[in-house]
This record gives structure tokens, sequence and C-alpha cells, in this order.
């Protein structure tokens, strides 16, 4: 269990306290829906943005096998909810036994365009946000919804079949990064990352606007959702008929340690634990993109998270003027597209952002960005999906915060290696210590060499702690046991691998198209089979050193440095295998 589970309010009754949580989760929702001046309960709002309706449809889902259920079940966490009739781990232990029931389930509900009644509950857990937040104000925790396993089944089905769907007649948002395959937070840093140092290449600066919303899951109006999935995906019957009767009559209760609320009406919102939320998220703010587009600035998505970036001329103030117009314009646009699908932007927590070079943006005059009726002064560093970033986007901050939570955990972990075997320890570093040394270090390409060293101590000293080495003992010999590639390498070995996924079509379109294949003039030379990618070779005046951190323009000289054997791997996993120990051998 997650610590931030156990934090709670103090309380006399565990009881109350349940009821005081669904009760102030409940009013929440509908202060928002109040703010709008609406009633919610029943809107007919009109998309502000004209649609094209698309000319496929899906009317009907696929019946399932026995087997398609079976591996859906044996893929699936083993995770259970107090709901279930039997914990999960059972079921799994006795599938054959359920297995017969539980595809009729299914497939009832799929063919009939009915979602089983008794699977429509959700038992929310209240989380604090944050450690550092007070535990006393309700307003910092947040509810996770847990749902019966069954109903994670039928869901996962149903949102497979319409994701492919929508995949296979490109109706979703290329820009969008939140659960889809291949899609991360990373990759969608790669693209922003990529962007933002093109224009630094170029002598330009850019502007680069955080917007955040509030409780966006909790306030989706369920018509407006079922309205754009038949205008914006074509769905139609029996399959439109399903969601909306997932989306009806559902009901939640806060759980504190085994204790229940009373049951809590959901008249708004996708539940955030389930698999349906997430999808159904993204589908309902598809038009969002297109507002964007309208006003000619670049942007990215990750579920709730919207950035907007765009570049200007430092040294010329009506460039400035012009682009931060544009982008105040395009805020107010969002805030009454997201006013009109009930949405509230939390101007609060706007941020915005100046990337430039030192030298020119001590030429630039104070800028201030308007969001509604406030200007925001720019934040010397922001943090982006995890990362942070600093004005001259050269990963210096992220790096020294990086290195802060190691040595944090490292400390803590230090305290009780003695009561730790190899390979317990081992299994703790990665977890706490690996898992956040690796997590968008292909942001790191090409990043101060006094910096990565920085991160290489980290590592070293992860590495002798888990062979209970000397301090001073050199890393080297210990890193080889545990068979770890030092930073640098690691880095190297992060962005290689996208780019095996970008060229065998496994990586976001958005990343892909950022690679060409050299493509040889004449016919039959050896060279046109062996992966070589072109590297740009711009006519512009750009700066060296900013294009050598660009993960388009540095990625495929690295990439073409590598021998040609391993660039035709014909699957991951023998491509990882095969640049792992030649990126060893260069040790």
């Amino acid at each position: 269990m997650n610590n931030n589970e156990k934090v709670l309010p103090p309380h006399a009754s565990t009881s109350t306290l349940s009821n005081e949580f669904a009760s102030f989760f409940d009013h929440k929702i509908k202060s928002i829906y109040q703010s709008f001046d609406n009633d919610a309960s029943d809107l007919n709002i009109v998309d502000p943005l004209p649609r094209e309706s698309p000319s496929c449809t899906f009317a009907n889902f696929d019946l399932l096998s026995e087997t398609d259920v079976l591996e859906a079940i044996t893929k699936s966490p083993s995770k259970s909810c107090i709901l279930d009739p039997v914990p999960t781990w059972f079921l799994k232990q006795n599938v054959q036994s359920f297995l017969p029931i539980i595809t009729n389930i299914i497939n009832e509900s799929l063919s009939t365009g009915v979602f089983p009644q008794c699977l429509k509950s959700a038992i929310i857990t209240p989380i604090i946000k944050k450690a550092s937040l007070n535990p006393n104000d309700m307003k910092n925790y947040r509810p996770v919804s847990n749902i019966p396993f069954l109903s994670k089944l039928i869901e996962k089905q149903a949102v497979k079949m319409v994701n492919a769907h929508v995949v296979k007649n490109n109706l979703d948002e290329e820009l969008q990064s939140a659960y889809k395959p291949a899609h991360s937070t990373e990759t969608a840093l790669l693209k922003v990352k990529a962007d933002m140092m093109s224009s630094l290449s170029q002598h330009k600066g850019v502007f680069l606007v955080l917007l955040d919303l509030s409780s966006a899951f909790d306030t989706v109006n369920h018509n407006l959702l079922i309205d754009r999935m038949e205008s914006e995906l074509g769905l139609k019957d029996c399959v439109l008929n399903w969601f909306k009767s997932y989306l009806s009559g559902r009901t939640s209760r806060v759980c504190i340690d085994g204790i229940l609320s009373e049951s809590t009406k959901l008249v708004f919102g996708v539940p955030q634990g389930s698999v349906v939320g997430p999808s159904a998220f993204t589908f309902y703010t598809l038009p969002l993109g297109r507002v964007i587009q309208s006003y000619g600035l670049s942007y990215h998505m990750y579920a709730d998270d919207v950035q907007l970036y765009t570049s200007f001329d430092p040294k010329d103030p009506n460039s400035i003027a012009s682009e931060l117009s544009k982008l105040s314009s395009c805020i107010d646009n969002i805030r009454d597209w997201m006013h009109a699908n009930l949405l509230k932007l939390n101007d609060d927590k706007t941020e915005f952002f100046v990337a430039t070079s030192p030298h020119l943006k001590r030429k630039m005059p104070p800028v201030l960005l308007r969001v509604g009726d406030k200007c925001i002064v720019p934040s010397d560093t922001i943090r982006n999906l995890g990362v942070v970033f600093d004005s001259q986007m050269s990963m210096s901050q992220h790096i020294k915060s990086l290195c802060t939570s190691l040595t944090f955990q490292l400390r803590n972990i230090t305290r009780i290696r003695r009561f730790l075997d190899l390979d317990t320890c081992h299994l703790v570093i990665r977890a706490l210590v690996l898992s956040r040394l690796d997590y968008g270090n292909g942001l790191l390409l090409g990043s101060n060499k006094t910096d990565i060293r920085r991160l290489q101590r980290m590592q070293n000293w992860a590495a002798k702690l888990v062979c209970q080495a000397p301090k001073y003992d050199h890393a080297t010999p210990h890193l080889r046991r545990l068979h770890w590639l030092p930073v640098e390498l690691r880095i190297t070995f992060k962005v290689l691998v996208v780019v095996f996924k970008c060229l065998g079509h496994t990586a976001p379109a958005y990343l892909a198209d950022g690679f060409s294949l050299y493509r040889p003039g004449r016919m039959g030379l050896r060279s046109a089979s062996d992966t070589t990618l072109l590297t740009e070779h711009s006519a512009r005046k750009t700066l060296k050193s900013v294009d050598d951190k660009s993960f388009f323009h540095a990625a495929p000289r690295i990439w073409n440095t590598l021998p040609v054997m391993i660039r035709s791997s014909t699957t991951l996993r023998i491509f990882k295998k095969n640049l792992k120990t030649y990126l060893y051998s260069l040790l």
C-alpha cells in the first residue's frame, strides 16, 4: 500500500470521516458546475468548432472466445476490489472453472449494449496529493477509484475494440500522448524539447505555457461525451448504447479502513480508476487541438495537461508582442471552449516560461503573459511532466533536482542496508534509484559533462551500496558485476532504442516523422539496405552546440555510428541485447 494512503485528517469516527470525504468530493464537483452558470442536468451545448463527421462507423462489438478472455485475465493485474465476490488471485488460480461464466457475461454485455448495473459502483480511497501538503485539509486529497475486476475485464475489451477503430481510421489526436500504445510522457517531452531546441538553434526564443485543469475527469458531461463519440468517432447503435449504459446510474462510496460511506450518485465525470475513463476523457477533448491549431501555435497534450509553445525573435519587440498576444488570445479561446464543455481552466496554476540564450535574454524587454484578468511573470524554471526545464534548456536544473531526490533515497536505503540481502537491495535500488535515473534520460542527450558526472556519482553510490563495497572503492567493477551501463551510455541506449522504434513504426508518428532513411541515387548499392539515417546539414546559420542537444539532430548521427548488424536487428528484444553488448565493448 502506498504510504500516502495512510495519511488522513484527525477524526473521531472512521464512519464519520468516510461520509465527510464523500460529501466533500461530491460538493467539489457540484461547485465547479455551479460556476458555469448552467443547469448541468439539462445541457444542449453546441460545439463552437465545426465538425467533420467521420465516413467510417463502428456499430457492433466482436464477440470473444474463451481463449481471448483467458488471455485478458492472465495479463490483468491481480489487484482486487472489496466489491469482488472472490479475490482476483483466487479467480486466477481457478480460472478454468470461472471462464465459461465470465466469457458469457462479457459477450452478453457487448452484444446487447448493456453494462451490468451491479458493476457500476466504485470504491474511492482518498490519497493525499503530496506528502508535504496539510493532511487536515480535504482539498489536498485525490479521490482514487477502485472498481470490480469483472468490470475492468468488460471495459478493457470494449475500449480495445473502440481504440482499434479510432487508430485504423486516424480519428485520434496525434499530439495527445496519454493512454495510447507506444506513447508516454517521455515521448511527449522528447517532441516538445526537440521543437524548442530547433528554435533555439536558429537564434530564436520560445514561449512555453502549461495549462492546468481543475478535476478534469470528474466534470466530464455524459451527454456531451456521448455526442462527441458519435460525431467525432462514428460510434453507433450497440457500441454507443454500451457507453450510454456504462455512464448511467453509476455510484461511488468512500472507503477508509474498511468502513464505507453512504452511496453517492455520479451524475458527472468518468471514474479515474476505470479502463473507460482515461480513453473517454481523450475522446471528450478531441476538438481542443483544433482550437489551438487555429492560432498557429505548437502544442502537446498528456491527458488533462496542455502545453502551448511558440518561437519568437528576441531582438524584435514586435515579434515578442505578437506571439504573446497570440498566446493570450488562444488561452482565452481555450477557456471559452472548456467553459462550453464544462471543464474548468485553473488560471492560478497556469505557468509561463521563456527559453532563450543568456546573450539574447539580456536584450529582451521584460515580458508578461495575460491570462484572464491576471498577468503572469515567466518562471526561471518549469516542471513539465516530471522534468525540470531551465531557461537555456541545458537540463542542469533537472539534474540538480534529480541528484537531490536520489541522495534522499540512497541515504534512506543506506540506513537499512544491513537488514537486506543483495537481491532485495538490488530490487529496492532499481525501484527507487535507477527508475528515477532513467526517467526522461533521453532528454539529457548532449548535456554538460560536469552534470553527467554528478549523475554518475549517484549511480556509483548505488552500485557500491548494493555490493556493500567501501566508500572509496572504484565503482567500475561493481557496475560490471551488476551489469549496469554507466549514465552516459544509458542515455545513448535510451535514444537509440527510441530511434529503432521510430524506424520500426512502433513509436509515435510525431517522433517517427523526424527521421528519414538514406536512399542512394544508384540502385543495388550495399548502402541501400543498411538503415543509414539522413543527418541534417542545414544551410541556415544554426548553433551547433544547441543542435547537439536536439533529439532529431543528434540521434541520427549516433545511430549511424552503430555497426550495420545491430541497426539491422529484426526485433526490439534482439536490438536491445546486441546494443547493450556493443555499448559494454566501448568501456
